[in-house]
């Protein structure tokens, strides 16, 4: 047996690019993105499929890679009603200019595919889109839509947090380490305050951080 692709040869094209929003992978195989944290490096090389809302969108990065050839690299960060971030990134170049389309709190993608690795310096799961990864834009699916939705939701209230709750300076008494910090984050959900002696050793404008406030000239709170 042989097949062959042709040329559509109507001009009735447009009455199918509803197909183009029809994911390539059934829903029952999506994944939790805190079920890709919270299983460590176990995930690590393997493929997955995830549905995600975009969260933000960074600047596309010349860079050089280990073997001295020079590459683009865009990363996005996605969330889902499970966990806010999970870094994806693009190495395509194509794909990079229309990754730059994609608008936080409103672009939903399904990924087929998508490739799960453990990052040494963010000491995390990322995910990256290999030649294998399929993406659909705005899936019709009702879970789509419910995303959309919670999206909108939790990033407005998360710009809302960001600019409350801030206590009297002089109130703020204890006084933790790094490590104390990271671990009292993961055991309770409200805001909390503490004095933090450290030195800055990287600063992200770029992306989005759920757990830092700052106030200039005066303190950081974590």
């Amino acid at each position: 047996m042989s097949s062959q692709m042709l040329l559509h040869d109507t001009h009735d094209s447009l009455k199918y690019k509803y197909l183009l929003r029809i994911p390539t992978c059934p829903r029952h195989m999506y994944i939790n993105i805190e079920d890709i944290h919270s299983s460590g490096k176990e995930m690590s090389g393997k493929f997955c499929c995830l549905l995600a809302a975009v969260r933000c969108v960074k600047l596309t990065k010349l860079i050089k890679t280990k073997i001295g050839k020079e590459a683009f690299l865009k990363e996005i960060i996605v969330m889902d009603k499970t966990n806010p971030t999970l870094v994806v990134r693009i190495w395509d170049k194509e794909l990079s200019e229309r990754a730059a389309q994609w608008i936080p709190k409103k672009t939903i993608l399904s990924f087929s595919n998508l490739y799960l690795e453990w990052n040494v310096f963010k000491k995390s799961m990322t995910a990256v889109v290999s030649n294998k990864t399929i993406i659909t834009e705005d899936p019709i699916t009702n879970e789509a839509n419910d995303l959309k939705n919670y999206a909108n939701t939790h990033l407005t209230g998360l710009s809302t947090k960001l600019n409350i709750n801030i206590p009297n300076l002089s109130t703020i008494t204890d006084i933790m380490t790094c490590k104390r910090v990271l671990v009292k984050s993961n055991e309770i959900s409200r805001q909390f305050t503490a004095v933090l002696y450290a030195i800055v050793s990287k600063f992200n404008i770029d992306g989005l951080s759920p757990l830092v406030l700052t106030k200039w000239q005066v303190i950081l709170l974590f």
